[in-house]
């Protein structure tokens, strides 16, 4: 991820409703800042209760007593040490994949508070590494797709498509809360 340009976190109860993160995909999100420490634990909560198998420091964080929040930053630090060290932990090839997904989808329902949500999608594009997947959202570059409507109405379309694939790509790892 290049130096990073958006800056709003992601309430966990808004990532919840879309899908459950892996950890490593968790992991990924806490340290680009998409998740701060209230949701971090309630995101480890989650994959606890949905069966996953997680690091033992994602499990201590699910447990994590309130009194205590101030050792996320340590835990989560720990749980990024045991997933490169466990092989037997399950991995994601793209964990920044999802909070791709995510912010785009909460930049979705929130645009009437953006002056320019279209520009935002291109800060989040660069946030990415420029990912090709959403090459069709940036005003800048051509439809991918010969006779797709072109404007701020073709790309809103394809954000909504793009958001529309993912949500059904994520929907088997929603949370049941």
């Amino acid at each position: 991820m290049s130096e990073d340009l958006v800056k709003f976190s992601l309430p966990a109860e808004f990532i919840l409703s879309r899908v459950v993160p892996t950890p490593d995909e968790m992991v990924y999100g806490y340290r680009h800042g998409w998740i701060d420490d209230e949701g971090a634990v309630r995101v480890a909560e989650a994959e606890l209760l949905a069966g996953m198998a997680i690091p033992a420091a994602i499990e201590e964080l699910a447990l994590l007593l309130r009194d205590h929040r101030f050792r996320v930053a340590d835990l989560m630090r720990a749980a990024a040490d045991e997933l490169s060290a466990d092989e037997g932990l399950s991995r994601c090839e793209a964990p920044e994949r999802v909070w791709l997904y995510l912010a785009l989808d909460w930049l979705y329902e929130h645009r009437g508070d953006f002056v320019e949500p279209l520009g935002v999608i291109e800060m989040i594009y660069a946030d990415f590494d420029y990912p090709e997947e959403i090459e069709g959202l940036i005003r800048f570059m051509p439809a991918r797709q010969p006779g797709a409507v072109v404007g701020r109405d073709g790309i809103v379309q394809r954000w909504r498509d793009y958001l529309a694939r993912r949500a059904g790509e994520y929907s088997v790892r929603r949370s049941s809360k």
